[in-house]
């Protein structure tokens, strides 16, 4: 609804179930989302980031350091 893709990955994994390529310029489906998400799915979810550059920091720390040596983003 607010027009980011996603795809599904392997539960506790960051490996794509889906090839997530064709989606950096045509959003899924409902259709698809239903059938990726439906049920008591354990999937990760991986959020595309077209057009953006993303830092994944698991610890606080890491994110100053990025924010030090890249600068301030609003994402």
């Amino acid at each position: 609804a607010k027009g980011y893709a996603c795809i599904p990955l392997h539960e506790g994994s960051k490996v794509p179930k889906v090839a997530w390529k064709p989606f950096q310029t045509t959003k899924p489906t409902a259709e698809q989302y239903e059938r990726w998400f439906a049920g008591n799915s354990r999937d990760n979810i991986a959020l595309l980031t077209t057009g953006m550059i993303l830092f994944d920091a698991d610890d606080p720390a890491e994110v100053d350091f990025i924010v030090d040596r890249c600068g301030a983003t609003p994402y």
